[in-house]
């Protein structure tokens, strides 16, 4: 299914938040203004240069992305001047690259409103994590070292008490009593249906991977299954693993600290 097929399903009610969010962070063919791709991507080469007028005329505080070259020519068809535009750009980069300060990201300006997306700023901060989820999973599927990438990434969602007691499943994956986390909002939702009135009294909730995979006793657990239910890669982290993934998160931070007193003595 194309990205636009995906808005449409959503505008439909056909599909998720979740699901559109998901769909536009692993989106691999978007163009944007070539201003702002210099900028966060820091080079000024491209795939791709597409000329939809010779100057940008974005409203302040905006950035426009299009799904792809149509979007961008129905865009200047409407009357839009999106000026010199880059790409094919991978979403999970250009979604982590959005800046704070702008007020509005817009999807597909100029196109059928159900073929576009709107992001106010206060969203911002939710395609980043989006894209550090997308980003994680995409380590995980392709055989990559991900340790030091799941020991530091600071957004699992986990369903808790109010005593903050995680739910487990007890006895699975060869283990007695392994906490259940998720890489993002849809694979614990998956995770909950799954689990049924099960998990009726637990409240999602978010917590670091330090702070889990450190805190192993802490939680009364052996281990930690990701993503139970689907949606994202199910992998399985005894004590042994989640012990090695706590000593790469420390080899890191005391070798960028040591990187950043030998960066404040070299002489000016």
């Amino acid at each position: 299914m194309s990205l636009r097929d995906l808005l449409r399903r959503f505008s439909r009610k056909q599909a998720s938040v979740d699901d559109a969010m998901r769909g536009l962070v692993s989106h691999d063919g978007w163009y944007a203004p070539m201003g702002w791709a210099a900028k966060a991507f820091d080079t000024n080469r491209f795939d791709e240069v597409c000329l939809w007028g010779s100057s940008s005329a974005l409203p302040p505080a905006t950035l426009w992305l299009f799904t792809d070259k149509d979007a961008g020519e129905e865009a200047l068809q409407r009357g839009l001047v999106p000026g010199p535009v880059a790409g094919p750009l991978q979403g999970t980069q250009v979604f982590e690259r959005v800046p704070d300060g702008l007020e509005t990201v817009q999807v597909n300006p100029g196109s059928p409103q159900a073929d576009g997306w709107y992001m106010g700023g206060k969203a911002i901060p939710l395609g980043r994590a989006w894209a550090r989820a997308v980003t994680l999973e995409q380590a995980i599927d392709q055989g990559a070292e991900f340790g030091l990438a799941l020991g530091r990434y600071p957004s699992f969602g986990v369903l808790a008490d109010a005593s903050a007691a995680l739910v487990t499943a007890v006895g699975a994956a060869g283990l007695k009593n392994p906490g259940l986390i998720f890489s993002a909002s849809d694979c614990l939702e998956a995770g909950r249906a799954k689990l049924g009135a099960a998990a009726a009294p637990f409240g999602a909730h978010v917590l670091a991977g330090p702070t889990l995979f450190g805190g192993l006793d802490r939680f009364g657990v052996d281990g930690y299954i990701l993503n139970v239910a689907g949606v994202g890669p199910t992998r399985v982290f005894d004590r042994e693993i989640c012990q090695a993934i706590v000593a790469l998160v420390e080899a890191a931070d005391d070798a960028e600290r040591l990187e950043a007193i030998a960066r404040k003595t070299e002489p000016a």
